[in-house]
């Protein structure tokens, strides 16, 4: 309930920032006691205040519902968005009328799809580290603690084998850690970190004499 002029323009003020609930504003008129002339002079007054307060009331509701058809638009195409757009490289359903955030995940999605669907392999675990890996009526042992495979190309790469693959993603780990450190982006930029120096004229190299005497054979 709203009695003067200040007081409605400060609950205008305060519903412009709630839209929660409904709005219902009454506005109170003090009784006259002046004589009949002052009486309809200050009815006039109160008349065009009430009016102004009516004006008032329809634009401040006319803006909270815009503001509120905004903000439902604005969620409804977040939510749409967040639902169809594929961010995930590792993401294992292909189907029509898939997004992706760029090229790159274009790219892998489908090539990570296709390597999953032709493993013909059944993990049978031993232990929390050790997996039993069957290929039709070959088998192999993948020990992730000790990271070999009885195929030995876990060992000699440095790199997961088809075995360990199956293996890690049965426990859901990514092959990423299990490779080597020498294969990743990091090691290769650390090798470059520090300056490479110019040979210089090879016509000016001072070699001992005891190089000079070595034979190199290829490997």
């Amino acid at each position: 309930m709203v009695a003067n002029e200040m007081k409605m323009k400060s609950m205008l003020t305060l519903r412009s920032e709630t839209t929660n609930d409904q709005l219902c504003i009454e506005v109170v008129q003090s009784e006259c006691v002046a004589s009949n002339s002052l009486h309809e002079q200050e009815g006039e007054v109160v008349a065009d205040v009430v009016a102004d307060y009516v004006d008032y009331v329809e634009l401040i509701s006319g803006q909270i519902l815009d503001i509120s058809n905004e903000k439902e638009n604005e969620d409804e195409a977040i939510q749409v968005e967040n639902e169809v757009v594929i961010t995930n490289k590792q993401h294992e359903h292909i189907a029509l009328d898939q997004i992706y955030q760029d090229k790159e995940t274009l790219k892998i999605v489908p090539s990570h799809y296709a390597i999953i669907n032709s493993f013909q392999f059944y993990v049978n675990p031993t232990n929390n580290v050790m997996f039993e890996v069957q290929n039709g009526d070959k088998k192999s042992i993948v020990d992730l603690g000790l990271r070999t495979c009885t195929c030995n190309w876990f060992q000699m790469d440095q790199l997961p084998c088809a075995h360990v693959i199956a293996v890690l993603k049965k426990v859901n780990h990514h092959p990423y850690d299990y490779c080597s450190t020498y294969y990743k982006k990091e090691t290769m930029i650390s090798a470059y970190e520090q300056i490479v120096y110019s040979v210089g004229n090879r016509e000016t190299w001072e070699i001992p004499e005891t190089i000079k005497s070595m034979s190199l054979y290829p490997p």
